[in-house]
């Protein structure tokens, strides 16, 4: 009886291992497979100019429901909600599996300096004010 409620207890460890690991690859893993398939109602809407291409986006009924993916984002950076979801896994969840806090320290710095280079580069919301306060906050 005692080997089974070991054996239970590790059977029970690596369910509440596997599970936010599942989350963590799987929910970035998800929105890039809803963005790639409706890529190009996302990226490419039709329209004579920017803002009628957004307005088109904005109103077009298969992409209401993945609305919070892309809304904010200009047309070209379709795809940076996902990147930005596995930074916020990231900074919230790989770094807590770093025992010493020197490398935790560390590895979440490098990986801030990186998302802010990310960010400043490629500025991917359509609002200026939003980039800038996306840096600042």
């Amino acid at each position: 009886m005692h080997e089974h409620s070991t054996h239970a207890s590790t059977h029970n460890t690596s369910q509440r291992a596997t599970l936010p690991l599942s989350g963590a690859i799987g929910c970035p893993a998800t929105y890039w497979l809803i963005l790639w398939l409706n890529k190009d109602r996302v990226k490419n809407p039709r329209g004579h100019d920017n803002a009628s291409r957004l307005k088109r986006r904005t109103n077009d009924p298969v992409l209401k429901p993945f609305m919070f993916l892309f809304a904010a984002h200009r047309l070209e950076m379709w795809w940076y909600e996902v990147i930005e979801t596995v930074r916020r896994l990231t900074m919230t969840g790989l770094l807590v599996l770093f025992k010493d806090d020197e490398i935790r320290l560390a590895v979440g710095f490098f990986l801030s300096f990186l998302s802010i280079l990310l960010h400043m580069t490629t500025e991917p919301f359509t609002d200026p004010a939003t980039n800038t306060l996306a840096l600042v906050g």
